[in-house]
């Protein structure tokens, strides 16, 4: 094992270090970052990267080699660290590296080294051994892995801009890029230096969105892209720097737009570009992407990546090259489908990927999933990886996001295709994608509130550059389906919804089992599925219909809720009311008289589709979809009632008309003679299989 150390506690360093990290752990090297020497105040990027790698090397395997980076500016602190190390770890080599002004500091390094740890360091000096740094300042090493081009598939090319804050802010780039994200072919993502994108937000009035460096790793961020180009080149900024060897080392265009073309005077295979911001496209168009190709081999062959190959910095630091089997991804012949849907409210989310998992016929699939939907996944035939649950006991409110990212680091391969289903795009999915170079879908329904739209299609734009493919499901009503994505990358599909119709006999073999295992006969059976939790308080409504189903006493009355669910205490004091917890409230549902339900997305089309008549009180949390529109587009065409969650005489009065005066049964009728349209859930399963065989 190598233990990578940094020379002091800075953050810069510490990007550095973790440049270095995945650059040697690309070629096959175990590589680990001593945990005692990372800085406490860690920003929110690099406690996600270094999860990866930071370790105690007193407490792993033997450690063979000890790599001090950013040598030149050693502190105490550090010298005493290694002296403790060496003690432990007797047969390790000490190798420094940095980059030394004059003689007389690589001379000083190397002593106290030598002084603290009883053995003659080897010492690199970085100008020496590869020449001068693609950032000014940087101490992360030019050293590109040997990693061969991707064959381009996607139909879009994505390009990467790179300016300072203040420079995004002027009229004339945002014009430039406005002109450029609405290129139908082009992909864009703004990257502004690290810790500016909330500034940036301010500056542009929300007019660009921007992806922050450390949202994803420099060499994920490479792999999503095609093209780079850099307006600045600020000094020191490491993870920059990554971002620039990495996309060089995978034949990606580097694009110099800076007025004093600082990246093509270090040597580097970098085009000159124009500094004009608004003279990109037509260079883009005329000159870079129709000599793709022909640029790549021009970078790949160049003389600059022999120089700053890694082997050769492995040669000079003692250290032997990994294995060939250790340097090559895994032998995958089959392409794996994952889906990952997020812990939604009553489990929507899972539901829909379970039902478009089941309609796939080619390839396996399998889950990662949150444990509240685990046994949902695996009722339905499928394996789960377990991902960790969001607590208040966390230090960081995304420290389950840390872990879970940890996870799909080692249980994904670059070979699998990752199908995201979801509202927000935890980072870890985000960084995941990137860093493993996957083609991903995300199924992202509609039907936002209106004061959620513009957030949605900003924050969309400097996302979807992410996903080869963004499968829409469409609602039942076609003024309900408003696209929040634009593109060619989107495509619609018709509503994603069971199809699991109960007969005659099967409802009444259901009543029947009812009335034995509550040990009760009745004449009226009302299910009751309203959710709970952050969502909305639906308690008042509850308890209202509790106590009027009471008075009805030949009514059973069962209140639905997920395996898990929490059940305030006050529900089982009724005599007509009974809590039922289970994954299968559709099946119940059908056999009701009637249902009292939210308009969430599955539940809202399960009970259309099935014809299941439903009074529908919409939960209209800030961070949810519009289920009002949605019940009222049912209520006006009387396939449903609807009624606000304050209104509960108007409440009572419906249940009554819905029992007594016909209701129900004329809202039955009209939903079997509706034509809705066609199920999406096989289509949604076909564009999928096709991004897993592209």
């Amino acid at each position: 094992m190598i233990c990578l150390t940094p020379a002091d506690q800075s953050p810069a360093l510490l990007d550095a270090c973790l440049n270095l990290a995945r650059q040697m752990s690309a070629a096959g090297q175990v590589v680990r970052l001593d945990a005692a020497l990372v800085p406490a105040d860690l920003t929110r990027g690099q406690k996600y990267e270094t999860a990866v790698f930071a370790a105690d090397p007193l407490a792993g395997p033997p450690v063979s080699h000890i790599l001090v980076l950013g040598a030149e500016r050693i502190v105490p602190d550090t010298v005493d660290r290694l002296r403790g190390l060496t003690r432990a770890k007797l047969h390790a080599s000490v190798v420094a590296v940095g980059r030394f002004a004059e003689p007389g500091s690589r001379i000083a390094v190397k002593t106290k080294i030598a002084y603290a740890t009883g053995t003659e360091p080897v010492v690199i000096d970085l100008d020496d051994l590869c020449g001068p740094p693609v950032l000014a300042g940087c101490a992360t090493p030019a050293l590109c892995p040997p990693v061969l081009p991707a064959p381009r598939t996607a139909a879009a090319t994505t390009l990467v801009v790179h300016a300072s804050a203040e420079r995004l802010s002027e009229s004339g780039m945002i014009h430039a890029l406005s002109v450029l994200r609405l290129q139908p072919d082009l992909r864009l993502i703004v990257l502004p230096e690290t810790g500016e994108r909330d500034r940036l937000k301010e500056a542009t009035a929300g007019q660009l969105s921007a992806t922050d460096p450390g949202e994803i790793s420099p060499e994920g961020i490479a792999k999503l892209a095609d093209v780079v180009a850099f307006f600045d080149a600020p000094a020191g900024d490491e993870r920059l720097a990554g971002l620039i060897i990495s996309a060089i080392a995978q034949g990606k265009p580097v694009l110099d737009c800076t007025e004093a073309r600082s990246l093509c005077a270090t040597g580097a295979p970098v085009l000159s570009g124009p500094d004009e911001p608004g003279a990109l496209w037509p260079y883009l168009e005329r000159t870079v992407l129709p000599n793709l190709d022909d640029i790549s081999r021009f970078i790949t062959t160049n003389p600059w990546l022999e120089r700053h190959a890694l082997h050769r910095f492995l040669l000079a630091a003692g250290i032997a090259d990994a294995p060939a089997a250790a340097r090559q991804p895994a032998d995958v012949p089959t392409r794996r489908t994952v889906f990952l849907p997020t812990n939604g409210v009553g489990l929507g989310h899972a539901q829909r990927a379970v039902l478009i998992a089941g309609a796939m016929t080619q390839g396996p699939v399998t889950f990662a999933a949150f444990p509240s939907c685990v046994p949902l996944v695996q009722d339905h035939g499928f394996d789960c990886l377990p991902l960790v649950q969001k607590s208040p006991d966390h230090a960081d409110p995304y420290a389950n996001d840390i872990l879970n990212y940890r996870r799909l680091t080692l249980n994904m391969t670059p070979n699998d295709l990752l199908v995201f289903d979801g509202g927000f795009l935890f980072e870890s999915i985000s960084r995941i994608i990137a860093e493993k170079g996957l083609r991903a879908v995300w199924i992202r329904r509609g039907l936002w509130q209106a004061s959620q739209l513009e957030h949605l299609r900003r924050q969309h734009r400097g996302r979807e550059a992410l996903f080869r493919r963004i499968i829409q499901p469409q609602e039942a009503f076609d003024e309900l389906n408003e696209p929040v994505i634009y593109g060619s990358p989107v495509r619609a599909v018709g509503p994603v919804v069971q199809d699991a119709p109960l007969s005659t006999d099967e409802k009444l073999k259901v009543r029947t089992d009812l009335a034995h295992r509550f040990g009760r006969g009745f004449h009226e059976l009302v299910v009751t599925m309203l959710g709970a939790g952050q969502a909305a308080d639906r308690s008042a409504q509850t308890q209202a219909l509790c106590g009027l189903f009471e008075r009805r006493p030949d009514c059973l009355h069962l209140i639905v809720t997920w395996p898990g669910a929490t059940i305030p205490p006050g529900l089982y004091g009724w005599r007509n009311t009974r809590v039922v917890q289970t994954r299968r409230a559709l099946h119940l549902a059908q056999a009701a008289d009637m249902a009292v339900s939210a308009a969430g997305y599955n539940s809202f089309h399960e009970f259309l589709y099935h014809g299941v008549p439903a009074l529908f009180i919409p939960q209209m949390s800030p961070f949810m979809d519009d289920q009002r529109r949605r019940a009222q587009a049912a209520a006006r065409r009387d396939l449903a009632g609807a009624v606000e969650p304050e209104e509960l005489l108007r409440l009572s009065r419906e249940v009554r008309a819905f029992l007594d005066d016909g209701k129900a049964a004329s809202i039955r009728d009209r939903l079997a003679g509706y034509d809705l349209p066609q199920r999406g859930t096989a289509a949604a399963a076909a564009l999928i299989e096709a991004e897993g065989k592209a």
